[in-house]
């Protein structure tokens, strides 16, 4: 692999890391927003939701972060 693709690859990886952040502080505020529903609702369907969303969004970050991992594997395996 050549420099040029290699810092290009780099920069999908970086642009990848600020894509986990932000999807890591929605997931964190859908969590807490579960969190802190009061008592009466923590058996309701709302808080299901809730918690189900964190999870798929949970789910997102990882494949992300899976994306971030092959790619790094791919420009290292290009040196």
């Amino acid at each position: 692999m050549n420099n040029d693709r290699r810092k290009r690859i780099q920069a999908i990886m970086d642009d990848l890391t600020a894509i986990m952040d932000r999807i890591e502080e929605i997931k964190d505020e859908e969590q807490q927003y579960a969190d802190d529903m009061p008592d009466n609702l923590q058996d309701s369907q709302k808080h299901e939701t809730a918690e189900e969303t964190a999870s798929l969004i949970g789910d997102a970050y990882d494949q992300a972060q899976e994306a971030h991992s092959t790619l790094e594997s791919a420009k290292d395996n290009g040196k």
